[in-house]
């Protein structure tokens, strides 16, 4: 690949070590690090730290990239970061080099959507296809909102941590965590030995066994300041954590305490088509489709992400069965209803 290929890739790369809402300041030697392992892996291949510093003052000052990247040194924390949190080079428009290179890396991610490592992942290389394709057709008028809107995932705090855990359930490394909850002022710590990572709506957590416990716990990562492994533990082996089983009948990421019951949801004519189109659980099926009404089974765990999901669908639900349901989705009903007394 052309030196000026892999200097754009590190510009990338640094960028997304830099463009953080919450910055963690990477020195010189964690950048050079970074591009080295993204770009060659366990090739053997070298970025020497004056390779960095190039790029940095190139991002920064020349013009023909035209990137000007607001990258300061913060002496306090002896790392780099951006003096304007919002500033991204995603934000700078692609040229034509750029997107044939990404026309041709899309068409070679679709190739390998059905390979098992991507296949978790086939709706995003779908739109990943989609963009790139409809870009290439109308070029830079993909911004303009009138033409097409795809949704947009919200950034979410927490995300640096994401490969800090992963790694540590591969190497089977118990973890201190930093925790802190809505409903507390400090946060406090925790010694985890983490099983998962899972994401639900846009947000992350970890998944694993929590010493103070004695029991499966889940942390948000948004929630989490710090994670540091600890070298010296003995980790508890995963024996009794299959993620497939624990998951099976949860809806969403609250650890599952009760046993799962079967649920009956009878619809509205029109909310029932959004239903069988899109079903809110694995396990649903129909049992009746009649006289604009659509009933339909679930076997779930009853908790407080499902819970809300059933309110979300307003007057256009009635639960069924079980009657413990039906009588929480009352209760939340009466409460709601005081607050526009």
């Amino acid at each position: 690949m052309p030196a000026n290929k892999l200097a754009l890739l590190r510009y990338h790369i640094i960028d997304g070590k830099l463009n953080k809402r919450f910055p963690d300041y990477p020195a010189k030697e964690e950048l050079r690090r970074t591009c080295e392992e993204e770009l060659y892996g366990t090739m053997g291949k070298n970025i020497s730290t004056s390779t960095i510093e190039k790029d940095i003052y190139a991002m920064k000052n020349e013009q023909f990239l035209g990137f000007y990247a607001p990258i300061a040194y913060s002496r306090t924390h002896e790392g780099y970061y951006y003096t304007d949190p919002n500033y991204t080079l995603a934000d700078i428009p692609l040229t034509e080099v750029d997107m044939e290179a990404l026309y041709f890396a899309a068409n070679i991610l679709s190739q390998f959507r059905g390979l098992k490592v991507f296949r978790q992942f086939e709706h995003a290389l779908d739109k990943i296809s989609d963009v790139v394709r409809i870009s290439r057709a109308i070029g830079d008028d993909l911004d303009n909102n009138s033409y097409i809107q795809f949704e947009k995932a919200p950034y979410f705090k927490g995300s640096h941590l994401l490969t800090d855990l992963v790694v540590a359930i591969k190497d089977k490394k118990v973890v201190n965590v930093l925790h802190k909850r809505f409903s507390r002022e400090k946060a406090s710590d925790h010694v985890l030995h983490p099983y998962l990572v899972k994401e639900f709506r846009n947000r992350w957590y970890v998944i694993g066994w929590l010493e103070s416990a004695e029991a499966i716990r889940t942390f948000g990562l948004d929630r989490i300041e710090e994670v540091t492994a600890i070298n010296d533990a003995v980790y508890r082996e995963n024996e009794d954590f299959d993620a497939e089983d624990f998951f099976k009948y949860v809806y969403g990421i609250s650890e599952p305490d009760g046993k799962p019951v079967d649920v009956v949801l009878r619809f509205t004519e029109m909310q029932g088509k959004y239903i069988k189109t899109k079903p809110i659980h694995e396990s649903q099926e129909i049992v009746k489709e009649s006289a604009g009404k659509l009933v339909v089974s679930l076997k779930v765990v009853i908790n407080y992400e499902f819970i809300h999901q059933v309110l979300s669908y307003g007057d256009q639900v009635k639960v069924l069965q079980p009657s413990a349901l039906k009588k929480e989705i009352q209760k939340k009903i009466r409460a709601m209803g005081t607050l526009y007394r």
